[in-house]
């Protein structure tokens, strides 16, 4: 009895967690869908969290029966809102008839659940059917996290993903624990759920989430390090203590000795433990200087957009991997529009064109910005997904997952396309940093390939401005030799 006030202590620190989040969000202004969905999470995670509290046998049995009764019910409506929250976070279309279907069985085990309230043996085993439910709803959630991330084909949208599936384990733990028998755990849970809460609003209130494998990768480097760094102290300490009776001097000495000549070692030896450590976790890294200085002594050359996009493309491919790419080359038309005609250099590349309206938000952000538009950030993006839907679809039907600007003399001029990287990794900054200069080095020549291209197309409406008057002449003067042997 004397553990349950610190045990109760944890669990209401936890819930001001849940009170603290709950207010992060309710006072937003302009809430999205998955805010409001976290909002509704959170403040029935408070309902779940004040009931799990009151079980602890410091209250009366009078709150402790109908609280342990009610928190099965507060698990399933968690169990079910978070299962809305996925298909909204992850745009899935079961959201309505999740909703529906998870509602009515929600309300039909509460409705259960407060008839029975008095009764002290339920004629129907409520408890376990409301567990088997949970159970249910929990296993058909996780197969559809699998199945998103195993199906997502760009990288940000599989961190995305994954980033949802770790959120899920300690909110679906948490709840997991107030359906224990041992009353312990309860309290626990709320403070394991917290963790879980917390990156369920760091997920809906920011597009924008942490690279996860890239952050698995540091933890994992960090610890390598702080092993190897463990094993070398412990060989001076160990070596100490085996060489004070084998040698002239004293402990404190040979320690001293042993110290300065680990530390010798120890700054060679942790660089060279540095670049194995990030060779085995990051891969062979990339010289971008020679790749860059190589490619801009063969682009000057290139006069013919084909044979452009395939070198800036192919280019890319044997640093990064991507197996798709393109360039959309942008011209003007007879209006407003600007007109993107997508020129595959790797991979099949839808060769459909786009206009742009003026006013379009997608336009706009690469116009205005000289920084790397994502697919991601186009479905994101809340202003972004303002845009006309069918220049999304446009977008979403090349597949690609980074568009680079490329300008000349400060105009834009096209976009560089490229797929997923080869890893299967999110491009992180190294990488954009050398797409970025590669797009800048291929501003010139994109627009003498344009021009050529251009003045080609002239050529070829001369010619047949010249053919079609030659076949006039000869038409006129055979109607002009018909008429002078007519009246001959």
């Amino acid at each position: 009895m004397e553990i349950w006030p610190y045990v109760t202590s944890i669990g209401i620190v936890a819930g001001l967690g849940h009170l603290a989040l709950f207010l992060l969000i309710l006072f937003r202004r302009n809430k999205t869908m998955g805010e409001k969905l976290a909002l509704l999470y959170l403040g029935l995670g408070l309902l779940w969290g004040t009931a799990v509290i009151l079980t602890a046998p410091i209250f009366i049995p009078a709150v402790t029966e109908p609280a342990s009764r009610l928190v099965p019910v507060f698990v399933t409506a968690l169990a079910v809102t978070q299962f809305v929250l996925t298909c909204s976070f992850l745009e899935i279309s079961w959201l309505s008839t999740v909703a529906a279907t998870g509602g009515t069985w929600t309300v039909i085990m509460l409705m259960a659940t407060l008839y029975f309230l008095g009764v002290p043996s339920p004629p129907i085993p409520l408890s376990q059917v409301i567990q088997g439910g949970w159970a249910v709803i929990t296993a058909i959630l996780t197969g559809l996290l699998t199945i998103t991330l195993s199906r997502s084909r760009l990288a940000l949208h599989r961190n995305r993903a994954l980033y949802w599936l770790l959120t899920t384990i300690p909110l679906t733990a948490g709840q997991a624990f107030s359906l224990l028998p041992s009353g312990l755990l309860w309290e626990l849970g709320i403070l394991l759920h917290l963790v879980g809460a917390v990156t369920l609003v760091r997920g809906t209130t920011s597009y924008w989430l942490p690279d996860i494998k890239a952050k698995l990768r540091s933890l994992l480097r960090l610890f390598l390090l702080f092993a190897i760094t463990v094993i070398l102290l412990l060989i001076v300490v160990l070596g100490a203590e085996q060489l004070t009776d084998q040698l002239p001097l004293s402990h404190t000495s040979l320690v001293i000795l042993l110290a300065v000549v680990a530390a010798l070692i120890y700054l060679p030896l942790y660089q060279w433990l540095q670049r194995l450590v990030n060779r085995l976790l990051w891969g062979v890294e990339f010289d971008p200087a020679q790749i860059l200085r190589e490619y801009s002594q063969t682009i000057g050359t290139i006069l013919n957009l084909d044979q452009l996009a395939h070198k800036v493309v192919h280019t890319v491919a044997e640093v990064l991997g991507v197996q798709r790419g393109a360039l959309l080359v942008m011209t003007d038309t007879d209006t407003e529009k600007l007109r993107l005609q997508p020129i595959s250099g790797l991979g099949r590349v839808s060769q459909v064109p786009v206009e742009l309206e003026p006013t379009s938000p997608i336009l706009a952000r690469i116009l205005e910005q000289n920084t790397p538009l994502f697919q991601y950030e186009v479905e994101q993006h809340p202003g972004l997904q303002k845009a006309a839907q069918w220049e999304q679809d446009w977008l979403r039907e090349l597949e690609m997952e980074i568009y680079l600007p490329i300008r000349s003399q400060g105009d834009l001029t096209g976009l560089l396309a490229l797929g997923p990287q080869g890893t299967g990794e999110p491009y992180g900054p190294r990488a954009v940093e050398f797409l970025s200069t590669l797009a800048q080095q291929t501003g010139v020549a994109l627009q003498n390939a344009r021009l050529f291209e251009s003045l080609l197309d002239r050529n070829a409406r001369i010619t047949e401005l010249n053919e079609s008057l030659r076949t006039a002449y000869e038409r006129l003067e055979r109607l002009d030799r018909g008429k002078s042997d007519f009246l001959t």
